[in-house]
């Protein structure tokens, strides 16, 4: 599975609600609770954290994937 669509279900179960790759961090309703909560969803899973800074900077799955990707992660 590509990591944009794994993201996209660690923040669709998180939200509680299906979110889309280019869906915007802060129309969904992103708060530093929200970005707290995917970051632990993502470490859980083993999987390359984001900090918490990133679904500021790159508010949408696919910009922050593409950043990750980018890092290594």
């Amino acid at each position: 599975m590509c990591r944009p669509v794994r993201d996209a279900e660690i923040w669709s179960a998180v939200r509680g609600q299906p979110v889309g790759l280019d869906d915007d961090f802060f129309e969904l309703g992103g708060n530093s609770l929200f970005a707290v909560r995917i970051c632990a969803a993502l470490r859980v899973r083993g999987l390359r954290s984001l900090r918490l800074r990133e679904p500021y900077r790159r508010p949408t799955i696919r910009a922050t994937s593409r950043s990750l990707a980018r890092q290594g992660g």
